[in-house]
């Protein structure tokens, strides 16, 4: 457990030394691109970016059985497959997982997308240790608060960045900010690519 927590706080490292800069796309991602993205690092961080049409979203790898998902655009599921294969083979190589979603920039979410996440959690409830998500949308809460009364109330939502993140770094020791990562739907490319 204690070496655990070692390379924890040493894979947190690069968030303080780049004293939460923008962190750029993983440089493969395209969001016209339906295949899955290995996984890149930047500094000691792991992170893996699946990439759809509309919505984009960074899963990276916090701490043994932490992940933490960056959430750009719309959630239409395109995505769901490689994210949920992400969490479970989180959950099979550490027993459980503690989820982190910062949805801020997300622009919203299938009606399929929520109900495939409430009935994932309520199935997968004894290996999720906690489910933690950051929104600024009030659609996102109601969706949280759904989410909640079909999966017996597993997710814990927060408005506020600083709290969001103190409680991750409860979690894992050395963690300091939220990772910047670009949005690859507001690049220029993307931007003109219909």
């Amino acid at each position: 457990m204690a070496a655990n927590s070692a390379a924890g706080a040493s894979r947190m490292g690069w968030w303080e030394l780049h004293g939460g800069t923008s962190i750029a796309t993983c440089g493969a991602c395209e969001p016209q691109s339906p295949a899955a993205r290995p996984r890149r690092t930047h500094g000691a961080a792991e992170f893996e970016c699946l990439a759809g049409a509309r919505g984009t979203i960074y899963v990276t790898h916090l701490a043994p059985g932490c992940l933490l998902l960056t959430e750009f655009g719309y959630d239409d599921g395109e995505v769901n497959d490689r994210l949920y294969a992400a969490i479970e083979a989180a959950i099979a190589q550490h027993g459980g997982v503690t989820v982190f979603l910062d949805a801020r920039a997300q622009t919203g979410v299938a009606a399929s997308s929520r109900d495939r996440a409430a009935v994932w959690l309520k199935t997968n409830k004894p290996k999720v240790r906690g489910s933690h998500l950051l929104f600024r949308s009030k659609l996102l809460e109601l969706a949280i608060a759904l989410a909640n009364l079909t999966s017996g109330g597993v997710t814990k939502g927060y408005t506020n960045v600083a709290e969001f993140e103190r409680v991750i770094a409860k979690h894992v020791p050395g963690f300091t900010r939220l990772p910047a990562y670009e949005d690859p739907h507001t690049r220029p490319a993307a931007r003109t690519a219909t």
